[in-house]
């Protein structure tokens, strides 16, 4: 946006102890408001705005929904993640799953507290509820319908998805096939380093 170039004005001041001095003044050529809005419009659709594609990532760790939730805990462990997708067998997204559903699956209900303590009187319904849980498949813990996103969709539109679902990752689609996701941390990273990724920074 280019402004409209200042101009100058000097005057000629009489001080009162006789002396004479100049002062300059810088004028600005008066813009209506509506002008300037026009140009500050003007330069804000210039800037390309940052996509789901310059943010994702494409490595992904999947399980499949027949796979037993002790499974998929362990690829949650050596894979770092919290959240895995769920892929059929053609590759398509079916839903995710998050480690806080395993762990709140693994927490037994206070009537059930209550009558282990009055049937046994020994308290060990955790350990109890985590081997019931390691065996279920991943199918009846899962999340349907986990928000998706394309390459194409804005990463500020990805950003509220997340916050609106409660969810950390957004997947991305191309079509009905899964090709990576955008988590928060790279919502935070495109704050901290506004550019879209590079080779040299995957």
């Amino acid at each position: 946006m280019t402004l409209p170039q200042c101009y100058a004005t000097v005057e000629m001041v009489h001080g009162g102890d006789g002396e004479t001095r100049f002062g300059a003044h810088f004028v600005r050529p008066y813009t209506p408001a509506a002008d300037l809005t026009c140009e500050v419009k003007d330069a804000m659709t210039k800037q390309k705005p940052l996509l789901v594609r310059d943010a994702m990532s494409r490595k992904l760790h999947t399980v499949s929904p027949d796979v037993t939730v002790a499974e998929a805990a362990l690829i949650m462990r050596e894979s770092g993640h919290g959240v895995l997708p769920v892929v059929d067998a053609e590759g398509r997204l079916v839903g995710m799953l998050k480690k806080s559903t395993l762990v709140r699956s693994c927490l037994p209900t206070y009537l059930e507290d209550v009558a282990d303590l009055v049937r046994s009187g020994v308290f060990a319904p955790f350990r109890d509820k985590v081997e019931e849980v390691g065996l279920l498949p991943v199918r009846d813990l899962m999340t349907c319908d986990p928000p998706t996103a394309t390459e194409d969709t804005p990463l500020a539109q990805a950003a509220a998805a997340m916050i609106m679902n409660d969810a950390r990752q957004v997947f991305v689609m191309e079509e009905e096939k899964l090709i990576g996701l955008v988590g928060l941390q790279d919502i935070v990273d495109a704050i901290a380093w506004p550019q879209p990724k590079t080779a040299s920074r995957r």
